[in-house]
């Protein structure tokens, strides 16, 4: 199976409907969408959790989490209507060269064929969000993205919208003294960005804690870092963002606000 890179639709005039897969260490996000007149919403959204985590789960436990997710997520589609076309949102780490590896191609591969997914193109999760806030902010991003799991964290070295360096590692101790472990370990730059932004799990008392952080004066940083958090979902919306600006699309603002209330009401 030959995954490519966006873009790659050709534009029609009915409306048809895509699918949105985000996969992560700890859960599979699902965001089904439509498009009509080059213009997107959401029709629904749904993040189903793995045992452990994604790389640990049997293929069983893989298949089982994507196929609940999307298909909570595809509740509210027309009768008769599939969004069986897929854009990947997938990990750093899945690529190298500019493509998918081929153990995780493999990966993709047997859940397109086992849930009838027809692949159309992936993004990389964390530039999808670099991308989306140069959108938003005017400018290309400067920062260290943290990703928050429950077991482990995942930090991002963003320079100019380009991801540098990426560091994984478990949670030991403290969040914050996690990240400044693994801050300890890039080895690719001679300063800090002064901009630490985390996801998932960023509330508030945790951007207070690391707000509140002394942080060693081994890190590079200028100054001190200046903390902030992306709202939920941030990822699912980024890698819809992506793929809609590549196809041409125009997503309608606030649509995916609402599928993710709408999303609030499902439990697992």
């Amino acid at each position: 199976m030959n995954v490519p890179k966006l873009p790659f639709l050709e534009r029609k005039s009915k409306t048809e409907y895509f699918l949105s897969l985000v996969l992560r260490d700890e859960k599979a996000s699902a965001v089904v969408f439509e498009e009509a007149n080059g213009r997107i919403n959401v029709v629904g959204e749904h993040n189903v959790d793995f045992k452990a985590s994604m790389e640990d789960s049997t293929e069983e436990e893989l298949l089982d989490v994507i196929d609940r997710a999307v298909s909570t997520a595809e509740k509210n589609l027309p009768p008769d209507a599939q969004s069986h076309k897929t854009i990947f949102g997938v990990k750093h780490d899945w690529i190298i060269d500019g493509k998918i590896k081929p153990e995780y191609l493999a990966k993709l591969k047997k859940v397109s064929d086992e849930l009838d997914f027809k692949p159309m193109g992936f993004l990389v999760i964390p530039e999808a969000i670099a991308h989306l806030l140069q959108k938003q902010e005017g400018a290309p991003l400067t920062a260290i993205l943290v990703e928050i799991g429950t077991k482990a964290v995942t930090l991002s070295l963003i320079r100019a919208g380009k991801i540098v360096e990426t560091k994984s590692g478990p949670i030991e101790g403290s969040l914050v003294s996690s990240v400044e472990n693994l801050l300890k370990h890039f080895s690719s730059t001679e300063t800090l960005p002064s901009r630490i932004i985390l996801f998932d799990g960023g509330k508030e008392e945790l951007q207070q804690a690391f707000m509140s952080h002394k942080w060693s004066k081994d890190l590079p940083f200028l100054h001190i870092p200046q903390i902030s958090s992306l709202s939920a979902n941030f990822d699912a919306r980024a890698v819809l963002n992506g793929a809609a600006t590549q196809m041409g699309f125009e997503i309608l603002e606030g649509s995916l606000l609402s599928a993710a209330k709408q999303d609030a009401g499902h439990a697992d």
